[in-house]
């Protein structure tokens, strides 16, 4: 309703219109939209999160020199230190356009969604600075300071360092340090893309001269190829009738350019040097990408570029980066990570210093370091190894050290390195000495950690004995305050006692008075009551009985007297027996 109003329609002239087929397509068209914005976002804040960096440059004095301290930071980090790297790095004359396309391999690595990682046509091309004007851009080496992480096929995380070198040829360097800028990127490189224009000519082989050397001379000390892969990038190829675009096309004019039938031994011996220095050499062609991109104006936008070179571009990238495609760095067949790669950098760098390096000197330092790695890979097993060890004495762990050694010696006469048995042998001789240091200190520790724990024992014992002697203190205490306590009582009870005693004295005392009166008292009251049964019987028998009148008298005189209770007693038990 409010669309025809607005639009000046009545209700007639809108009556065919489909509005569930006009919301569909509006809902499309918002859902591409968002996902545009969604993509152009994502790729705009991935590149964002890296910057280049240069770890390369020549000095005042033209010799190559290197920032270690940002090639540690980029490589030493600890969710990459560890993996193996592989190394994407490109050479060729300056201004050629490597950094334009090294921009879309950092497009590529930092898309989501490999998929579409072209569909937005209309974001401009960051990432490594470039230009469209004559002058020379890139100097030294640079590295994109984002590691990429990708997942190969065998299920392998591989760390991708993505590398720019400076471009050669130009008025302001000279050709010694084009070479040993050239011969540096290859050595540290697992993909050397070679950019060259229109065709391969001899002089492009010859600018790899002192690589050649170098395999030719390694392969006295080792098996198999010193360098990886060889990507010649044919830009602006012209015969695409003749050979297509391309690495069908670039493999049929490789093939021929590298073919060794040349009657030239010269020409021959530098094809075959590089064919057995390389494990692959391969070749593709790539169409003009068009005339916007010689303006001023051109920023890298897909949508300015010819529709050839976007669909030869869309296979080209992950031909090269793609994850099936991507192998590790080696160096005499052993797998290069990250760390071990700063070393590599230091050790050509120091001989690129001269100032027209011998091939044999870069060897040496090759082999050196090659030694150098396993050595320190085999150090490192028996390190992590003996701290596992379970022991109950000085003697077991003696006998795991000597067994872990021989496994450490293996392991580093086994490693995949190069040079002969003279240099092997001084590197194991190295690995003995490191690794005994390493179980002298590990003993020595063990030693120490024994004292300590003995002192950490008898400081617990002693501070058991302060703790029983404290309790003891406190147990005396308490026995001295209760024997005073108990002293007061005993004395209070003796108090008590003298005086129950005293008591008990003066009561038996009174007792027996008491006794002794009513003792009396008893004998005097029998004394009287004989008196009187006397009397009131014998009287008036007086007459009959006169001889019985001495024996009254004396039983009244003895009652008067209060004779003695025995004498009494005798005398009224006598009475009682004569008067029956």
């Amino acid at each position: 309703m409010l669309l025809t109003k607005r639009q000046g329609y009545d209700r007639k002239r809108c009556s065919g219109v489909d509005f569930r087929d006009l919301e569909q397509t509006c809902f499309r068209v918002s859902s591409f939209l968002v996902e545009r914005l969604f993509v152009s976002w994502h790729t705009y804040s991935l590149l964002n999160m890296g910057k280049e960096v240069q770890i390369v440059s020549i000095g005042e004095d033209h010799t190559v020199q290197l920032n270690t301290e940002e090639l540690e930071r980029i490589l030493l980090a600890p969710n990459v230190k560890d993996k193996p790297v592989a190394v994407v790095s490109i050479i060729g004359a300056f201004r050629m356009g490597k950094s334009f396309l090294m921009n879309f391999l950092l497009w590529y690595l930092s898309s989501p969604d490999k998929s579409k990682w072209m569909d937005d046509e209309n974001n401009p091309v960051q990432g490594f600075s470039w230009s469209t004007s004559s002058d020379r851009n890139t100097k030294g080496i640079l590295v994109w300071d984002e590691v990429f992480l990708v997942h190969t096929s065998t299920g392998d995380e591989l760390a991708v360092l993505v590398m720019d070198t400076q471009g050669a040829f130009d008025s302001e360097s000279s050709a010694d340090e084009a070479a040993n800028l050239f011969a540096l990127s290859i050595l540290t490189s697992s993909l050397q893309i070679y950019n060259v224009f229109h065709n391969l000519q001899e002089d492009h082989l010859q600018h790899l001269q002192l690589v050649a050397e170098y395999g030719k001379l390694a392969q006295e000390d080792t098996k198999g190829s010193m360098f990886q892969k060889l990507a010649f990038l044919i830009r602006d190829w012209q015969f695409p009738d003749d050979k297509a675009y391309g690495a069908t096309g670039g493999r049929n004019l490789l093939e021929k350019f590298m073919s060794t039938s040349t009657e030239h031994e010269d020409k021959r011996d530098i094809r075959q040097c590089l064919c057995s220095s390389f494990s692959s050499i391969e070749c593709f062609l790539m169409p003009y990408p068009g005339k916007e991109t010689t303006r001023g104006s051109f920023d890298g936008r897909l949508c300015k570029l010819d529709e050839d070179f976007k669909r030869e571009l869309s296979v080209l990238v992950p031909w090269l980066v793609g994850a099936d495609n991507l192998d590790a760095k080696e160096i005499g067949g052993k797998k290069v990570t990250c760390g071990q790669l700063v070393n590599y950098f230091t050790v050509y760098t120091d001989v690129f210093k001269e100032e027209q390096p011998r091939v044999a000197t870069i060897l040496q330092a090759t082999v050196e370091e090659s030694n150098r790695n396993a050595k320190d890979d085999a150090k490192a097993f028996y390190a992590e190894e003996l701290r596992k060890v379970t022991y109950k004495n000085i003697q077991e762990l003696e006998e795991k050290h000597a067994i872990l050694e021989e496994e450490a010696k293996k392991l580093f006469q086994n490693a995949r390195k190069i040079g002969g048995p003279i240099i092997e042998r001084r590197y194991l001789e190295v690995l003995e000495m490191e690794v005994r240091t390493i179980f002298k200190d590990f003993s020595y520790d063990h030693k120490l950690s024994d004292l300590k724990k003995k002192e950490r024992d008898l400081n617990e014992r002693n501070e058991a004995l302060e703790e029983k002697e404290n309790e003891l203190d406190s147990l005396e205490e308490e026995l001295t305050r209760i024997s005073r306590g108990l002293s007061e009582e005993e004395k209070k009870l003796q108090e008590e006692a003298e005086n129950l005693s005293r008591q008990k004295t003066a009561f038996e005392k009174a007792k027996q008075d008491r006794e002794k009166s009513d003792r009396w008292k008893t004998h005097v009251r029998d004394a009287i009551e004989i008196a009187a049964i006397t009397v009131s019987v014998f009287v008036p028998a007086a007459a009959a009985f006169d001889g019985l009148v001495p024996l009254v008298r004396f039983a009244a005189a003895a009652g008067a007297a209060g004779a003695a209770g025995g004498l009494f007693v005798a005398v009224k038990k006598k009475i009682c027996r004569l008067f029956g």
